[in-house]
C-alpha cells in the first residue's frame, strides 16, 4: 500500500495519509535521451484529510512510502515538493508537487567553463551537489564521465536547472532519480547515455503486459543540423571598463560579455564610501580585489557576510551568485572593474543519410546549448542517431512495473510480431497498485 507523509515544518510534525484515504493519485517520471530537455517529475494527489489547522505551503516535503498491507515497513519510493494545497470540500484536499528540478530557480552569474572536469562544473551550478537539507545529492558515478573535460558556456542570468541542462547536453549525459543506499533520500545520478544505450535489458513479458499499447511512429527525416557556437576568452583586448560609485558603466556596451579578471579599488576624495557593481553581461569567477587605498573596504561575500580588503592589500573573496558585488568604506572610493571580453562566431553542420543527395525533411536543433565546435562532431552523431538514422518509436504500455525503473533498457513483445529494444523514458503510477505502471518506451524494431 501507498503511505504520504507531508512535513509541515512551522508545526514540526508529519501530516500521515494512508492509501484508504486518497481519492486519486498520480506519480509521474521521466527522462531526456538527447540532452535537448530536462523535465522535472511531477505529483498530483486528492485524499480525505484535514490540514486546516496545518501550515503546508508551497516546497514543503511530501515522502511516499511503499508499505505493508498492515501499514508498517515503511520503505521509501519518493520525495516530492508541494507546488499547490487546494481545498475541494470541508476536509477534501488536492496536492500537486513536483521533483527537485522546478526547485532550481536560483539564477547564478555564468561562466565559461574551459577544460574544467564533469565532475567540477556539477559542483559549480548545483551548489557543490547539494539537495535541500538531507533529502540527497547530485552525483556522478561513472569515473570516465567524472573526470571527462569540457569547456562550456552559461549565459549570465541561467537557472541553475538551465544549466544542468546544458551540462547534460556537453556531457551526452541524462539524469535518473533513485533512492539512495540508505533508503533515507533521492539521488539524482549523472548517467552517459551510452550506458543507459548499452546496459543488459530487461525483460517484459506478454503475460504482464495490459491490453491497449499503442504505437506511435516517428517522423522520417534526412538529415539534421545542428548550430556550432565558439566561445573563448580573448586575452589579446583587456577591457578597463569603469565604474563609478553609484555603480554605473562607461564605454562598456561595445564590448559585449566580459570575463571578469579582478577589480580594483583606491581611496579618493571625490566620491562616496557605498559603491554597488552592476555585473550585467558579465562573468565572474573568483573575485581579486586590489585595494591600493590607505583605508579598509569591505566587500560583501556569498554567505551573507564581509570580507574586509586591507589598505594596500589584495584579497579573493568568494563569487557571489547574483550580478551585483556590493562594497564600502570608511573613507570614500573610486572603482574600477578589469576582465578580458568574450568572442563569438557561428556556424550550422549537417549530417545526412548517405542514401540522400538532395534532404528534403531536414531537423533543426537549436535545444540544448551552445555548442563547442570540439563537441560538435560527438553530438551531431548522438542526434543524427537517435532521429535520422534509427529513429526512436514510441510503445506507449501498461504493465506489470515491478523491478522496473525510468531509465531501464527493455526488450518487449510488439503485437504486430517480433519484439522491440528500448529505455523507459517515463512512467506514471496510479492509485489502485503501486505494481502497475503506464510508461512509453522509446525503442526500435529488433
Amino acid at each position: 500500500m501507498t503511505i504520504i507523509k507531508i512535513r509541515d515544518t512551522a508545526l514540526s510534525q508529519d501530516i500521515v495519509i494512508n492509501e484508504n484515504q486518497l481519492k486519486s493519485y498520480s506519480d509521474y517520471q521521466e527522462i531526456c535521451l538527447t540532452g535537448l530537455a530536462l523535465p522535472d517529475a511531477s505529483l498530483t494527489f486528492t485524499a480525505e484529510v484535514d490540514l486546516s489547522a496545518n501550515t503546508v505551503g508551497y516546497g514543503a516535503k511530501i515522502y511516499i512510502y511503499n508499505a505493508s498491507s498492515s501499514g508498517t515497513n515503511l520503505k521509501l519510493r519518493l520525495i516530492r515538493y508541494v507546488t499547490s494545497v487546494e481545498r475541494i470540500s470541508q476536509n477534501i484536499y488536492t496536492v500537486t508537487g513536483s521533483g527537485y528540478l522546478s526547485n532550481m530557480t536560483e539564477k547564478i552569474v555564468g561562466d565559461y567553463y574551459e577544460q574544467k572536469t564533469v565532475q567540477d562544473i556539477l559542483m559549480d551550478i548545483t551548489n557543490n551537489g547539494q539537495i535541500i537539507g538531507t533529502d540527497g545529492k547530485f552525483k556522478i558515478t561513472d569515473e570516465d564521465l567524472s573526470a571527462k573535460e569540457i569547456s562550456m558556456y552559461i549565459n549570465v542570468d541561467t537557472t541553475r536547472r538551465d544549466a544542468l541542462q546544458t551540462l547534460l547536453f556537453f556531457a551526452n549525459a541524462a539524469l535518473i532519480e533513485t533512492v539512495n543506499s540508505t533508503g533515507t533520500a533521492m539521488d539524482y545520478i549523472v548517467t552517459p547515455i551510452t550506458a543507459i544505450n548499452t546496459q543488459t535489458p530487461k525483460s517484459i513479458t506478454s503475460t504482464n503486459i495490459f491490453q491497449g499499447t499503442s504505437i506511435e511512429d516517428p517522423e522520417n527525416y534526412d538529415a539534421i543540423t545542428i548550430n556550432i557556437d565558439n566561445y573563448g576568452v580573448d586575452t589579446s583586448t583587456k577591457l578597463q571598463p569603469y565604474y563609478n560609485s553609484r555603480g554605473e558603466i562607461a564605454g562598456f556596451d561595445p564590448y559585449g560579455p566580459c570575463l571578469v579578471d579582478h577589480i580594483v579599488l583606491l581611496n579618493t576624495k571625490d566620491n562616496v564610501k557605498n559603491a554597488k557593481v552592476k555585473l550585467d553581461d558579465m562573468y565572474v569567477r573568483e573575485l581579486t580585489f586590489a585595494n591600493f587605498g590607505s583605508y579598509d573596504i569591505y566587500v560583501a561575500n556569498s554567505d551573507g557576510g564581509e570580507t574586509k580588503v586591507g589598505a594596500n592589500k589584495t584579497t579573493a573573496v568568494t563569487r557571489k551568485s547574483t550580478n551585483e558585488v556590493e562594497m564600502r568604506s570608511d573613507y570614500a572610493m573610486h572603482v574600477n572593474v578589469y576582465g578580458f571580453k568574450y568572442y563569438h562566431n557561428n556556424q550550422t553542420i549537417t549530417k545526412t543519410l548517405p542514401s540522400v543527395t538532395d534532404p528534403k525533411n531536414v531537423l533543426n536543433v537549436t535545444g540544448g546549448g551552445s555548442i563547442n565546435p570540439e563537441y560538435s562532431e560527438t553530438i551531431l552523431n548522438l542526434l543524427y542517431d537517435y532521429f535520422v538514422e534509427n529513429p526512436r518509436k514510441k510503445c506507449n504500455m501498461k504493465f506489470v512495473s515491478t523491478g522496473f525503473n525510468v531509465g531501464d533498457r527493455v526488450t518487449f513483445p510488439l503485437e504486430y510480431g517480433g519484439t522491440g529494444t528500448g529505455i523507459i523514458t517515463s512512467m506514471e503510477r496510479k492509485l489502485g497498485n503501486k505494481n502497475v505502471a503506464e510508461a512509453t518506451i522509446a525503442f526500435t524494431d529488433n
